[in-house]
């Protein structure tokens, strides 16, 4: 796997939806013999500013290589703060997106 420290970002971890998700980040990030640990994941409202509030969250407890956003509004909002400098990242950032798949990473 390219990134060994990945962050999961979703919504409310009871859906169906993200269980499922969540089941294929966790069995990926252990199967590539990398450990779990539950700061790597934040949730928040399944919205923009949801997916901004899961990122804050999440980077107070957490620097990862590379974030995978379980939709396309929570991604988003990484994006438009990013760029109007309300999240900081002392590297430089890079975004796949994919049909079903969104990952921010940050290059050393």
């Amino acid at each position: 796997m390219l990134f060994k420290r990945i962050a999961f970002v979703g919504w409310e971890p009871e859906d169906d939806h993200l269980v499922d998700r969540f089941h294929g980040y966790k069995n990926a990030v252990e199967k590539d013999g990398s450990t779990f640990q539950p700061k790597m994941n934040s949730y928040s409202s399944l919205s923009i500013e949801g997916g901004y509030q899961a990122t804050v969250k999440l980077f107070e407890r957490f620097r990862p290589d590379a974030i995978l956003y379980t939709c396309d509004r929570m991604a988003v909002s990484y994006l438009l703060e990013r760029l109007n400098g309300k999240i900081n990242s002392p590297q430089e950032d890079k975004v796949s997106i994919t049909p079903k798949l969104v990952i921010r990473s940050s290059t050393k």
